[in-house]
């Protein structure tokens, strides 16, 4: 007997993601690699993540019962040292200064690199 098993497989750059649009009046369509699933890492330091959708306040509001699929089937991460980093690229990108912004990302940067398994080398708003 052969047992062919189900797979559902979705390319990190396929937009498959509905948001609404930062006025309210539309959805926009987001990839995986442009979303994270929490940006408590932001918020709770009184910082907003710039560089990528958080969709788990949006989802819980708008989907509860899709909760499963963002978390274990896109498995998006939570926001971390990769979007803090990002944020700080993006800010450059745009000739945005606040200096305060700066202070808090660097500090929450060096928070959490203590904790993080790899070496940092490069920092991008690329959408990997």
């Amino acid at each position: 007997m052969l047992l062919i098993e189900n797979r559902f497989h979705i390319d990190n750059e396929a937009p498959c993601i509905a948001v609404p649009s930062p006025s309210g009046s539309a959805l926009e369509w987001r990839t995986p690699a442009e979303c994270v699933w929490d940006d408590a890492e932001f918020t709770r330091n009184e910082l907003r993540l710039e560089s990528k959708v958080a969709i788990r306040g949006i989802v819980e509001h708008h989907a509860p019962e899709a909760k499963a699929f963002f978390i274990d089937v896109l498995k998006l991460p939570d926001a971390g040292i990769d979007e803090l980093l990002a944020d700080l690229v993006l800010m450059q990108e745009k000739k945005r200064d606040d200096p305060k912004r700066v202070h808090r990302l660097y500090e929450r940067i060096e928070s959490c690199r203590r904790s993080y398994p790899k070496k940092i080398t490069y920092a991008s708003t690329r959408r990997a």
